[in-house]
């Protein structure tokens, strides 16, 4: 007997297809079904970070699905829970780190996701975009 294994972020995207699903049959015509075209096209558009699955998560489990979608437009990092928001430590001052892909820097959770077709799954950076290491504030 074989066990399946499930990618690392199956779940999320399981939440990301219903949630947008759910939006666009009860909210036809509001652009959503855009975002939805491009998570069901096939290619790789979550994160592989697990602090940004983290963060997709809890965005996506809120039971409103109206709620959880207007969260995942437009939602920043530092309005996150403190044990999800993604912080690192420069000197003697903590700081909200930034999402980067390509040369695109951003502070949204919608942008973890590479809607726009963009390859490379990102990584979190300082507000200069060099790459930066987290720490965990809320543990």
């Amino acid at each position: 007997m074989h066990k399946v294994l499930e990618a690392k972020g199956l779940p999320i995207y399981k939440m990301l297809l219903q949630v947008l699903g759910d939006f666009c049959q009860d909210f036809p015509m509001t652009g959503v079904d855009k975002i939805l075209d491009a998570a069901l096209a096939g290619r790789q558009i979550l994160p592989t970070d697990k602090r940004a699955l983290g963060c997709l998560g809890h965005i996506l489990s809120n039971p409103s699905v109206p709620a959880a979608v207007q969260d995942l437009q437009n939602k920043r990092f530092s309005d996150l829970p403190v044990e999800l928001k993604p912080v690192y430590k420069d000197g003697r001052k903590l700081h909200v780190a930034f999402w980067v892909r390509g040369n695109f820097i951003s502070d949204k959770v919608r942008d973890l996701l590479a809607f726009d077709g963009a390859t490379g799954s990102g990584h979190w950076c300082d507000q200069d975009g060099k790459k930066i290491s987290l720490i965990n504030v809320g543990e």
